[in-house]
């Protein structure tokens, strides 16, 4: 019988026997060392009627990668990070000589500060000319003023409400400089747009670098893209958010169950392979971009299949006469093209 059992247990169990053995050859009646024999729990290989899947190849990308860039150009100050560093969104990468950016916005506060005294002075000059005004309709409609010093007071009247109007624009105008002149200084430290790793190293202190420089590249790797390479008519079947696929990663020996969230429909001209996306999460942080990927795609039918039960990381495989083999360790799985060969570490006999 072939049967899948706890690996370990199965190990523990022989080396009772091989003790009880010495114990009876020596005549000797004490206990053996060690700890008593663990259960063992055997049970049968079965057919059952599983879904039938096709491998495909792929890579590991990031799922955000970025060339970062300054929008001002100025002298690096300080670099903060290092190839291979982790950052955090908004964190900063390099501080450029920014002397010249607080002076332009002192500059231009003090333009701010200027035009709106201006606009004091000329509104107090509006409501003097108001009063004028309404001084010489009262001494018009006596007859003690003429109508042409009517005319001048309304004159200037409009003259200052004019003035005013102007110095508010002014205002508004340097308002908007210093805005601007801020928004320049600000930019003068250029932070990461994400949290990721820093995976290239652009720039260092004293060099000059212009607005659009690249002085980083920036990789999220908390997600990840699988892009898979899938025939076109079984691309066309996958139904993004709902389809499971495995992903494994030979390199690591681990697999991971993720959805497919994007089928491009773009197919190579030679292959005829479609790009197929699946996010993979990277909590632990193993997985890297770049790194080959196969995954099992479901074909929508099933077939029997020869399957066996797993207990941890092992499983331990018995023939009919008896004779035990393991399948364990990150070597156990072959990739092949028509599915995946198990390696196990013994011969197993088929019954006489």
């Amino acid at each position: 019988m072939l049967g899948a059992a706890l690996g370990n247990a199965a190990l523990a169990q022989d080396d009772a026997k091989g003790g009880q053995e010495a114990k009876d050859a020596s005549g000797q009646g004490a206990a053996p060392a060690g700890p008593p024999p663990a259960m063992v729990v055997l049970e049968p290989a079965r057919l059952e009627n599983l879904e039938r899947r096709r491998e495909v190849t792929g890579r590991l990308d990031a799922w955000r990668r970025s060339l970062v860039a300054g929008e001002q150009e100025g002298l690096v100050q300080s670099v903060s990070f290092e190839a291979g560093d982790a950052v955090n969104a908004g964190a900063t990468l390099v501080q450029l000589d920014d002397t010249l950016s607080k002076l332009a916005v002192a500059r231009a506060e003090a333009f701010l500060a200027a035009a709106r005294q201006i606009a004091e002075e000329r509104d107090a000059e509006v409501q003097r000319a108001q009063r004028d005004l309404a001084r010489t309709q009262t001494a018009t409609t006596g007859g003690g003023m003429s109508e042409s010093d009517l005319d001048m007071r309304r004159t200037a009247v409009a003259t200052w409400q004019a003035k005013l109007a102007q110095a508010r624009a002014d205002i508004d105008t340097a308002e908007v400089n210093v805005r601007d002149a801020r928004r320049r200084l600000e930019k003068m430290t250029i932070k990461s747009p994400f949290k990721g790793r820093v995976v290239r190293k652009l720039t260092e202190v004293g060099q000059w670098v212009h607005a659009g420089d690249a002085i980083a590249e920036v990789v999220d790797t908390a997600s990840l893209d699988a892009r898979l390479d899938v025939p076109g008519p079984l691309a066309m079947g996958l139904k993004p958010e709902e389809t499971k696929v495995r992903v494994a990663f030979p390199a690591l020996g681990v697999e991971s169950l993720a959805v497919v969230y994007r089928v491009v429909p773009d197919a190579d001209p030679l292959s005829r392979l479609v790009p197929v996306r699946v996010r993979v999460e990277n909590k632990d942080g193993q997985l890297l971009p770049g790194m080959s990927i196969t995954g099992l795609i479901p074909l929508g039918e099933t077939e029997e299949t020869l399957t066996v039960s797993k207990d941890g990381d092992n499983y331990t495989l018995t023939d009919a006469t008896g004779n035990k083999s393991q399948i364990s360790g990150e070597e156990r799985n072959v990739y092949q093209s028509n599915g995946v060969a198990h390696v196990i570490d013994s011969v197993l006999l088929p019954s006489k």
